[in-house]
């Protein structure tokens, strides 16, 4: 019988029993698994239609009356228990979510949040009241997170700025060290420029690289030019070397000589003069060439001074010599004077006595010519002892 053909008012009892055991019919062959919001509308259609039926107060219809609500109940009890169930998701995703919210590490947080939120999207719908009560909590949480990092983006941001002030001008300083000419302090302050920009962080990815470019094209620009400074002073240390090992191949040709005479020692001392007016080269080449050119010098004036020592050594040996030969001489004179003398007293002339003592006077004043030698010998072999000990 359908609903719509029934006219409720013209019921006798024994067509409102009938009606009734209907309706309880296919209350029991509702789904009680379905779905709430499938069975719901069935379960109200059923409670409208049994409400316009006519009560007639017998005992049968109240038994019918009871039979019908305890089937009811079931799908009602069974979706109060659902609802209770989905209350306690719906919390549990809240109290999860007082957790993310308080997570330091917000990218953590945001999956963990936006994971509570598919969970709640798949979270049946309960009545309007609480699913709007427990929303609100669980969109409390989500807005903290929300707000919480908004700031972050927010501090973030003005980190950004703040590190992309620094390194523009760290750029500006890469640009002018380019312009400069001093290239040892240059380097220096390059390199305290590169230092620096490495301890800045971030000025946002849509920034970074290319403030990183114009930095280091900077950078390229001012090593490009000193390696061409590099190579023009390298050029002008090796013509400064050449020029000191032309010296010292003069040098060598003076030693070579073998020669220690005051030309050949004034030609050494022109050439160390020389020397030290000569612009330095590298460090590694000055001291090859100063190495070389000392050699030869301090060869040259250890041998000099071999020399001289030698030379001095047969002055000496000489003058000794001469020394001894003059003492030899007077001795022999004195004896000769005093044989003559011894002599003269058994000369039977006078002219044998007087060439006799002509002959002692000119011996004496011999002897007196050689005393004053041997006087200036003593003097200057006197005054090379003083010099040499």
């Amino acid at each position: 019988m359908q609903k719509n053909q029934i006219n409720f008012k013209n019921l006798d009892i024994d067509e409102s029993i009938a009606l009734r055991k209907e309706l309880i019919a296919q209350a029991k062959e509702i789904d009680s698994s379905a779905p709430w919001s499938k069975i719901h509308p069935q379960i109200q259609d059923l409670r409208r239609t049994w409400r316009k039926i006519e009560f007639f107060e017998s005992a049968i219809e109240e038994e019918l009356e009871e039979e019908f609500e305890n089937i009811l109940s079931i799908p009602s009890s069974k979706h109060k228990q659902d609802l209770e169930e989905i209350k306690k998701q719906k919390e549990n995703i809240i109290s999860e979510a007082k957790q993310a919210a308080n997570l330091t590490n917000l990218k953590e947080a945001t999956k963990k949040m936006n994971e509570l939120m598919d969970a709640w999207k798949a979270c049946p719908r309960m009545d309007k009241e609480t699913d709007d009560a427990l929303w609100t909590s669980f969109n409390a949480e989500r807005q903290k997170l929300f707000d919480m990092k908004n700031e972050y983006y927010k501090d973030l941001q003005d980190k950004f700025n703040a590190n992309k002030a620094l390194k523009e001008e760290l750029i500006q300083k890469a640009e002018n060290l380019c312009q400069s000419e001093n290239f040892k302090e240059a380097i220096k302050q390059s390199n305290e420029l590169f230092e620096a920009w490495k301890k800045i962080g971030s000025a946002g990815h849509q920034h970074d690289q290319k403030l990183w470019e114009k930095f280091n094209g900077f950078r390229d620009e001012f090593y490009n030019k000193y390696g061409q400074y590099r190579q023009e002073l390298e050029k002008t240390f090796q013509e400064n070397f050449d020029k000191k090992m032309e010296l010292v191949n003069k040098a060598q040709e003076v030693l070579a000589t073998n020669t220690y005479n005051k030309e050949n020692t004034q030609a050494m001392k022109d050439l160390m003069n020389t020397y030290k007016t000569l612009a330095n080269a590298s460090k590694e080449l000055d001291d090859k060439a100063w190495k070389a050119f000392k050699q030869v010098q301090d060869e040259y004036f250890e041998k000099m001074k071999a020399f001289n020592q030698n030379k001095r050594e047969m002055w000496h040996e000489r003058m000794l010599q001469n020394k001894q030969r003059k003492e030899e001489l007077i001795a022999k004179q004195k004896r000769q004077i005093e044989y003559l003398n011894k002599e003269m007293v058994y000369m039977l002339s006078e002219s044998q006595v007087d060439n006799a003592k002509q002959e002692i006077v000119e011996k004496e004043k011999f002897i007196n010519e050689l005393e004053e030698q041997l006087k200036d010998i003593e003097t200057r072999l006197h005054e090379f002892n003083e010099k040499n000990n």
